[in-house]
């Protein structure tokens, strides 16, 4: 599975050729939404014209929405970051 980026979205949205040529190019490969980056979308919205356009659009991607682990876990791993725990000494 294959999570899309707001910015990506954005590109795609806007028909931008890199973009949609790259997702032309992932073939039959699952790709999905995180719940967030549709909020996203939909909030920067700039009317109601653009927001029909971008939901009717968002209506071709499984949307998946974070888990209480799934906050648990980044949060987690931000910490080792932040920390520096995971890089070994040199």
């Amino acid at each position: 599975m294959i999570l899309l980026d707001t910015d990506v979205m954005i590109d795609v949205l806007r028909a931008y050729a890199p973009a949609l040529g790259w997702l032309d190019g992932l073939g039959n490969a699952p790709v999905g939404l995180p719940g967030l980056v549709a909020l996203e979308l939909v909030q920067g919205c700039r009317n109601r014209e653009e927001q029909r356009r971008v939901e009717k659009s968002l209506q071709n991607y499984k949307l998946f929405w974070p888990t209480a682990a799934i906050f648990t876990v980044t949060f987690l791993v931000g910490q080792q970051i932040d920390r520096r725990d995971w890089i070994p000494d040199g």
